[in-house]
């Protein structure tokens, strides 16, 4: 894996996760913090509002993205979908409950350390390709932290 990363700033604030000239590449047209107790994360508005991705930081998660590949080896993931891959070198897994790909729901894990990776979850319609979006949007997010803006 790459230089281990440190998120806590974005964990702490997770819509400034994407900067304000990334948020206009994506025509973010607003957002809004939601916490759930294992983490904290940020879902952003798009375009006409068809479109809303996510980033969560799952900082209850000790093991990191190594917790999902275990839950995989037990069967956790069956009815949905886990397939490796990597954004900008950072180990990253698409992976879901459930497999909505076809109607527009993608999931993305990227480790940011061994001990900490972020999610990132596309809704959107079912002609556009939920995973690209997941991953465009991962990829600016590794870009923010690793620049610190």
């Amino acid at each position: 894996m790459p230089r281990p990363l440190d998120a806590e700033k974005y964990v702490n604030d997770p819509c400034a996760s994407l900067t304000a000239t990334q948020q206009a590449e994506f025509n973010v047209t607003s957002s809004r913090v939601n916490s759930d107790g294992k983490g904290s994360g940020c879902i952003w508005n798009v375009g006409d509002g068809s479109t809303s991705p996510g980033v969560s930081y799952l900082t209850s998660v000790e093991t990191g993205l190594s917790n999902l590949y275990a839950l995989n080896d037990t069967g956790w993931w069956d009815r949905g979908y886990f397939e490796p891959t990597e954004v900008d070198g950072y180990p990253a897994v698409y992976v879901d409950l459930a497999d909505l790909r076809a109607q527009g729901d993608c999931g993305l894990a990227v480790a940011l350390s061994d001990r900490l990776f972020f999610d990132v979850s596309i809704r959107t319609t079912k002609d556009n390709d939920a995973c690209l979006g997941a991953k465009n949007v991962a990829e600016a997010i590794l870009q923010t932290i690793k620049e610190g803006a």
